[in-house]
């Protein structure tokens, strides 16, 4: 009865959840005026380019406070896919002195040194931090179908959002950092949705996944049970170590046939399903931040099997940012100077050193040992001719 009450009390929970995270009508509508807006501004000197928004405020599971994700494309996607990236730096940097010349618009920060060089604006009017791109018809693609799961099964969103908050309210959600992107999160979620014994979600087509039918399940798992076995399920069931998530086939690959021998055997491994040689997962770039998602996964599954278990319990902020690899507060763990010490978390049973070899004691009769000649005296040297 007491795990019933739980199941219970957590599918209520992680509904309401829900209703207080997604955003309003208003926040969408303010949204779609940023980019509207900035459309505007970016054609009066590029008027070949469109402004399209994807990413968390289009799929489905960004909530009402989450940024605006803005790619800027082509009207010809040839020139999109013809530019470098010292082009895509130069557009980045024209675009962001238009946008910010009538000061509605403040750029925070310009990340040009990351895989995909972003801009990171801050919307006084609207209250809205923005992050604007070159695009890449990948996105796109990648929007349309996280939204097609997210609206194939009610269950889909009020788990995703819940994995979301608890994934944020523990600080394992800045990819930056060493743990899993929100992206990351959302795979996980999909991944585990379509791999129980009874699934909940299919296979969708990456090119027309509008066309995906919801799969039937008697009795339906409530929200509740499905949030514990999602944590149950990367905490203790699945071998991360051998496995990859792919939910473009809905099943795991094993890693040593995805990536090779020895990439990411330590870590989660998850492919993009649009950009299949990209390991979304490659950003836990150490050994303890992995222990750290593991640690987190496993004292959240651990509570799931109270009686008293409460969704806000599980997702109990942590106060202090404290970098994993060296237990610090003064600096973030992309910055620990310990990056790449050895790590001591090793559990395996150290091994016995090696019996010293017996020292011979035989000597010479106290004579140096003869120098060994590496060529008779008798031979006589070449000589090189300089032609």
């Amino acid at each position: 009865m007491g795990a019933i009450n739980s199941v219970r009390r957590l599918t209520i929970q992680t509904i309401s959840l829900l209703e207080a995270l997604e955003p309003t009508p208003m926040e969408t509508a303010l949204k779609q005026q940023a980019t509207v807006a900035m459309e505007r501004l970016v054609q009066h000197k590029w008027p070949h380019l469109r402004l399209h928004a994807f990413g968390s405020s289009q799929n489905g599971f960004g909530g009402g406070s989450s940024d605006l994700d803005v790619g800027l494309f082509f009207d010809d996607p040839a020139e999109l896919a013809a530019l470098s990236w010292n082009d895509r730096i130069q557009i980045l940097a024209s675009v962001a002195s238009i946008l910010t010349h009538n000061g509605v618009l403040e750029l925070e920060q310009f990340v040009y040194s990351a895989r995909v060089p972003l801009l990171k604006f801050w919307d006084r009017r609207r209250k809205i931090a923005i992050d604007m791109s070159v695009g890449s018809p990948m996105a796109l693609q990648n929007t349309r179908l996280l939204k097609a799961y997210g609206q194939l099964d009610a269950r889909v969103r009020p788990l995703v959002f819940a994995v979301k908050h608890w994934a944020k309210q523990r600080r394992i959600n800045d990819a930056s950092n060493g743990s899993l992107s929100s992206y990351a999160w959302i795979m996980l979620v999909i991944f585990f949705l379509q791999t129980r014994p009874a699934p909940v979600l299919p296979v969708l087509s990456v090119d027309a996944p509008e066309i995906g039918a919801a799969l039937e399940s008697s009795p339906p798992d409530a929200v509740g049970a499905l949030l514990a076995g999602f944590f149950q399920f990367y905490a203790w069931d699945f071998d991360y170590k051998s496995n990859v998530v792919s939910i473009r086939l809905g099943a795991a690959l094993p890693k040593v046939g995805k990536w090779g021998l020895g990439l990411g055997t330590w870590r989660f491994s998850i492919e993009d399903p649009i950009d299949l040689q990209h390991d979304v997962a490659r950003v836990v770039f150490h050994c303890k931040g992995q222990a750290r998602l593991l640690g987190e996964l496993r004292r959240a599954a651990a509570m799931t099997l109270g009686a008293e278990c409460t969704l806000d319990t599980i997702c109990e902020l942590v106060e202090e940012q404290r970098c994993f690899i060296c237990d610090s507060l003064a600096h973030a763990p992309r910055d620990c100077p310990d990056m790449w010490l050895p790590t001591t978390t090793d559990t395996t049973p150290p091994r016995l050193p090696a019996p010293a070899k017996p020292v011979l004691t035989k000597t010479l009769d106290n004579k140096k040992r003869p120098r060994r000649r590496t060529r008779s005296k008798s031979t006589p040297k070449k000589k090189m001719m300089l032609i």
